[in-house]
């Protein structure tokens, strides 16, 4: 998060406060910026020396990188907190929140919100680069991120009771499988989870293909799994790209999915070997190969997988740390 900190609150009866944010600048999990830098540097300069190395630093390095990179453009707008003298918060729009407020926001920790908060954290991490990957291990470890979820139903639930928290909605990223089995379908439960983020006014995506499992094409298939193609690997791979966007590579093709549109006119030889899928843990399987997760992050770049996602990777990037 971008802070903007009024001039009005750099006094002595708010030094304690502010402190706070010296640990989270200085821990690149935000960025802060002074409405006034004359200002900061009088007040910096009537404190007492820890605090004012420590104020003086944070104040050079900021100014520093504002002119080289012009910070804020990095930020999207929901995350540029100004941090004023005023009686009560405003969240929406130009945000400007109180001292407490702030201070609130950047004692919480980030909320991932998944459907399964394993085998779909691994597949948001390959869409990430390294260093995002990295945040993300490091927030977890330190407590500073949580990955909630537990089934679509959980989900609802936590949306449901916290969506509506302003620091909730801040501080959250949500992503759940489509569950579509044709292009177009919306499924009931995952238009409640749409219709619930929308209202919400929460940063979120469904996924375009029927889960994280039909993300996983024939190079990144090949990239996690031994040997040559098995027969039904190769059936798989031979569908069109709407059929294996909607394949359910867990358990295979149903008798109505035989007879759908999309499958109907398949060789009965490809119809048979694709009753089968590749089990339940075959997201596991890939995705849990942390050794291989740049050369995935690499695919999913060329396959143009990062796409789909338009500039929500980057507010959760924004959400994990600064951007330099």
């Amino acid at each position: 998060m971008f802070f903007n900190i009024s001039s009005e609150l750099l006094n002595e009866d708010n030094e304690l406060l502010l402190s706070y944010f010296i640990k989270r600048y200085d821990d690149a999990r935000i960025f802060i910026e002074f409405d006034d830098v004359g200002a900061a540097e009088n007040w910096i300069a009537s404190l007492s020396r820890p605090y004012k190395n420590r104020w003086s630093n944070l104040l050079r390095h900021s100014v520093q990188l504002s002119a080289r990179f012009n910070i804020k453009k990095e930020y999207p707008s929901e995350l540029v907190i100004n941090i004023a003298d005023v009686e009560e918060s405003n969240w929406d729009g130009v945000v400007k929140v109180t001292l407490n407020d702030a201070f609130s926001l950047i004692d919480q920790s980030v909320k991932l919100a998944l459907e399964n908060s394993r085998n779909d954290l691994l597949f948001l991490k390959t869409l990430l680069p390294v260093k995002h990957r990295e945040k993300i291990d490091s927030l977890i470890s330190r407590g500073h991120l949580e990955v909630l979820g537990g089934g679509i139903g959980e989900l609802k639930k936590i949306l449901e009771l916290r969506g509506g928290e302003k620091t909730f909605r801040l501080l959250s990223w949500t992503m759940f499988d489509s569950d579509a089995t044709h292009p177009g379908e919306v499924v009931r439960n995952t238009k409640e989870i749409i219709d619930l983020c929308e209202q919400k006014a929460l940063v979120y995506h469904c996924l375009k293909k029927r889960a994280i499992e039909n993300y996983i094409d024939k190079d990144i298939y090949k990239l996690t799994h031994e040997g040559p193609l098995n027969e039904r690997a190769k059936a798989v791979y031979s569908l069109s790209e709407d059929q294996i966007s909607y394949f359910n590579m867990k358990s295979g093709l149903s008798a109505s999915d035989k007879v759908s549109v999309l499958y109907k006119d398949l060789p009965p030889e490809t119809l048979s070997e694709l009753e089968q899928g590749f089990g339940s843990r075959f997201a596991s399987n890939t995705f849990s190969r942390v050794d291989v997760h740049e050369d995935i992050h690499r695919a999913h770049q060329e396959n143009s997988t990062l796409d789909e996602f338009g500039s929500k990777l980057n507010h959760l990037a924004s959400l994990l740390g600064r951007p330099v």
